[in-house]
């Protein structure tokens, strides 16, 4: 298992932000990043176009450059491979996490990044905050308290070739293919709906990361 760090200086929202994503852990304090995740626009599985309307979204890797030129996705992506990477099995994302409501969604995206720039999905979790410690009994956030979340990515199996980079995504929805939050904590049948701003914190004591199962 081979842990992939996240750092910026506090503004890794869209791919040209500074949000940078290597093997060594904060030092010290980072400013963390933050993001609106309006349940009224939602961010999209897939890039919604006339050939591909948002309820066609499917699970595929399909091209990811117009959903992260959006404000409410952070990217953090490695320099340019020198060699190889390769890995399988199964990944998982260990986060430091915030947001201003009761509840609120976590999706992360691993991203092969092309050296032309194109960028395509390789595997994606997401988890309910309210259910991060059991699903048999949910337990709300506390408005700006920090907590520890892991969000599964599943198995993958894929290398990357020198030249394309890794990238980890971000956000708070993956819709239509997950429901919208309403981030209130009454769930998804609640009338009300709130935007949340949710933070992804990365220091010295907070280090958030990605796991991946690298074979040598």
């Amino acid at each position: 298992e081979t842990s992939l760090y996240l750092h910026s200086e506090g503004a890794a929202n869209t791919r040209g932000g500074n949000g940078r994503l290597d093997r060594v852990p904060p030092a010290g304090d980072e400013p963390a990043d933050k993001f609106r995740a309006d349940p009224a626009d939602p961010v999209p599985a897939c890039p919604v176009s006339e050939q591909l309307p948002l309820h066609a979204a499917h699970w595929a890797p399909v091209e990811q450059g117009s959903i992260e030129d959006r404000a409410d996705v952070l990217c953090y992506t490695t320099k340019k491979l020198t060699e190889p990477l390769t890995f399988a099995g199964n990944a998982r994302a260990e986060l430091y996490v915030s947001a201003d409501t009761p509840d609120a969604d976590w999706v992360v995206k691993l991203v092969d990044v092309h050296p032309e720039g194109a960028a395509y999905n390789l595997a994606v979790g997401i988890l309910r905050a309210r259910f991060r410690e059991s699903e048999l009994q949910p337990k709300l956030l506390t408005p700006g308290e920090v907590t520890k979340i892991t969000v599964d990515l599943g198995p993958i199996a894929a290398q990357l070739k020198p030249g394309h980079q890794l990238r980890v995504d971000v956000c708070g929805a993956y819709f239509p293919l997950f429901d919208r939050n309403p981030n209130t904590g009454e769930g998804p049948f609640g009338k009300a709906t709130a935007v949340a701003t949710e933070s992804v914190h990365h220091s010295a004591l907070r280090a958030s990361h990605i796991v991946l199962p690298v074979l040598p």
